[in-house]
């Protein structure tokens, strides 16, 4: 939120010192790459070509259940390989380590994630 255009430079300064330390950080992370334009949006994934470069937001959620945003964070936007880590770190806490540890590397199938063999059921690659 950016002070309004009547607010005096000392008035500015004094609202964003009142934000939380972890919210200050935000913003400068926020000012500083949010005119990054560097790459090209992905379009492997279709839905990954829909994304508007020019929309960038962060969100943070803390253990303790504090958020902090910044940006545009209630814009939709498709996570897709996006969520493994957090796929994986579920899988950590509810099955345990040695138990992903064996798994990791394939598919539910079983075969590694490149695999390609035909389906049984189908014509179609598995």
């Amino acid at each position: 939120m950016k002070p309004s255009p009547s607010a005096s430079p000392a008035s500015a300064a004094a609202w964003a010192a009142s934000k939380p330390p972890l919210l200050r950080f935000l913003d400068r992370c926020h000012e500083d790459f949010s005119n990054e334009t560097g790459g090209a949006v992905a379009d492997y994934i279709p839905e990954l070509g829909k994304a508007d470069p020019d929309r960038f937001g962060i969100s943070l959620a803390t253990i303790d259940g504090h958020v902090y945003e910044v940006g545009d964070t209630r814009i939709p936007f498709t996570i897709q390989s996006m969520s493994k880590p957090f796929v994986f770190a579920l899988a950590l806490d509810t099955l345990g380590a040695a138990r992903v540890e064996s798994a990791i590397g394939v598919e539910p199938s079983g075969d590694p994630f490149n695999s390609i063999r035909l389906n049984a059921r189908s014509p179609a690659p598995a």
